[in-house]
């Protein structure tokens, strides 16, 4: 459970602490819970930066997880990269997002939906190396300085899409 500085519920938090193939220790953050009121107050922000402390001090070579319906936009500006040496996970996290570029293309504007071709073709040349990184897409900003949704197009993207991360603590 996690409590704010006057003891008040805010959410729950589940990780599963494993050694891989080579020995290493690997976090696997498999849940983070936050009541809505909690949501863009830099809660989660400073909870990580001081579990990364800890995660070092512990040895921990990596932390995972797997985005789901919510919350993968705040991952991917926390840092978290594609998990790349598992091809299936991979592949899984580029159709996640491919779809969610399609499934928003239509409703974009013009300027916008050459961000998002830029993107796709990016997915598209194969090579890991040259995929938009998870905060790079997350990061995105309508280019439709008309726009008036209360979330960024990246925002919009990547909070719904399901995609497979990691990054060293």
């Amino acid at each position: 459970m996690l409590s704010d500085k006057n003891g008040m519920f805010v959410g729950t938090v589940t990780n599963t602490f494993y050694q891989d193939s080579r020995g290493r220790l690997v976090v696997e953050n498999t849940g983070m819970f936050l009541k809505p009121k909690y949501h863009r107050q830099g809660f989660a922000t400073a909870f990580n930066a001081s579990m990364d402390q800890y995660y070092r001090r512990c040895g921990v070579d990596r932390v995972e997880l797997a985005t789901g319906q919510a919350g993968g936009a705040v991952w991917a500006k926390s840092g978290y990269e594609y998990i790349t040496d598992d091809p299936a996970l991979l592949a899984k996290s580029r159709k996640s997002i491919e779809g969610r570029i399609s499934a928003i293309f239509d409703k974009c504007s013009p300027a916008d939906q050459a961000q998002l071709t830029e993107f796709r073709r990016r997915f598209e040349t194969g090579n890991p190396a040259e995929y938009p990184s998870p905060n790079e897409l997350a990061s995105l900003t309508s280019a439709n300085p008309g726009r008036r949704e209360k979330k960024t197009l990246g925002e919009i993207l990547m909070n719904t899409s399901e995609w497979y991360g990691m990054r060293v603590p």
